[in-house]
């Protein structure tokens, strides 16, 4: 009994300490979770062959892969987002649109940034659907937009 009491209090000051030091990672919810899916029967798709470069900065996101889901990560600097998907080296263009808020956490963190009100300006696929107009973070793998192929 008196090594539980010990242990538990040790946990409790080492869990306290911790809450001194601010988490200023993933403080951003910029993330889209992207799908494909069948367009005869809304299951999901593999795309073989997938490459998608972010437009704005010329950087590819993934290279030469096979996905049937991505998530991508939205400019919260600019009110859309522009991606070209190269399924087997054909590109197809997204452009995502979005409302982005600045608001301030922290001396030690900064700001973040919360968007919302995503949606889709124009596509050059077969069907787009929105599902979820809110961005998520990384590690929660948002589902926001469906590709139908």
């Amino acid at each position: 009994m008196k090594r539980e009491r010990w242990l538990f209090g040790l946990l409790m000051l080492v869990s306290s300490s911790c809450l001194d030091e601010p988490e200023c990672y993933a403080l951003n919810n910029n993330i889209v979770g992207v799908s494909f899916k069948k367009v005869a029967d809304n299951k999901t798709f593999v795309i073989d062959s997938l490459s998608i470069v972010a437009d704005q900065v010329g950087v590819e996101l993934i290279s030469n892969s096979s996905a049937s889901a991505v998530l991508l990560p939205l400019n919260y600097f600019t009110d859309s987002t522009s991606f070209t998907f190269f399924i087997s080296d054909v590109p197809y263009q997204i452009v995502v649109g979005h409302t982005s808020q600045a608001q301030f956490v922290s001396v030690d963190c900064g700001e973040r940034f919360v968007l919302s009100n995503l949606h889709v300006v124009s596509h050059s696929f077969d069907s787009v659907r929105l599902v979820n107009a809110k961005p998520g973070v990384a590690n929660a793998s948002p589902r926001n937009i469906e590709i139908f192929w």
